[in-house]
């Protein structure tokens, strides 16, 4: 979805827009102790620096990313702490797919191989892992800092006069948010050297791809002005490529 630069300016939390600040900041330390809960240990450093550094990207992202966006756009903040009743079905099996992939499937599963089976991916994985990582936040921080309308579920925002706007990222692509989604799930794996790891994140990244293929459509038959906006931007995720 698209919406105008600065749209959040002038508006101050609300209560839903606190509970989602925290939970910004809790959800870094829900992530590190599933990790280290599934290796069963937080040292030697030899074997756990990997899970270390993963969960000190998620950390410093989870914290900088909400307290940004708290002072530059509260307004999607209020709106993203709040549950909204006309979310699509499809969209809710799509997030609970997610929810089981990336925020527990990753960490669990890259944890029990880190602590318990051994994880055997080279060292050197970890420099295109961490740059994918930090490349994924930086445009999915990008994406909320300038579209108001980037809630948590797919639905047109009727209540809000929604409506297509092409700033920022937007101008190159289409979902631009779920290209940071995917890039951080893809590179999950290769930060903390788990190769069964693959597994939850293809999931993840995945689900976010055939999310953008249900969004675009419901935001084509139903988002006045997208059509028009899909001819001037032509793809999606990947410039050149979908």
């Amino acid at each position: 979805m698209s919406a105008e630069a600065g749209a959040g300016d002038g508006a101050r939390l609300n209560k839903f827009g606190a509970r989602e600040l925290i939970g910004g900041y809790t959800a870094a330390l829900v992530n590190a102790a599933l990790l280290f809960a599934a290796a069963g240990t937080l040292t030697p450093l030899a074997v756990t620096w990997r899970g270390w550094l993963y969960c000190l990207l998620f950390t410093v992202w989870g914290v900088g990313h909400t307290a940004y966006l708290a002072r530059r756009n509260p307004e999607l903040l209020n709106h993203r702490g709040q549950r909204k009743p006309d979310v699509r079905s499809w969209d809710m099996a799509l997030l609970l797919v997610f929810g089981l992939a990336w925020p527990i499937g990753i960490p669990v599963v890259a944890g029990l191989e880190i602590g318990r089976w051994g994880a055997t991916m080279p060292a050197w994985w970890v420099i295109p892992g961490a740059l994918l990582y930090v490349f994924g936040l930086w445009i999915f921080t990008w994406a909320t800092v300038v579209n108001t309308f980037f809630e948590k579920t797919v639905r047109i925002q009727r209540d809000r006069a929604q409506h297509v706007i092409d700033a920022g990222p937007y101008a190159r692509v289409r979902h631009p948010g779920y290209v940071g989604t995917a890039a951080w799930c893809v590179a999950a794996p290769m930060i903390t050297g788990s190769w069964w790891c693959w597994i939850p994140a293809l999931i993840a990244a995945g689900s976010m791809v055939i999310r953008t293929a249900l969004e675009d459509r419901t935001l084509r038959a139903e988002l006045a002005g997208y059509e028009a906006y899909a001819a001037r931007v032509r793809y999606r995720l990947v410039p050149g490529l979908w």
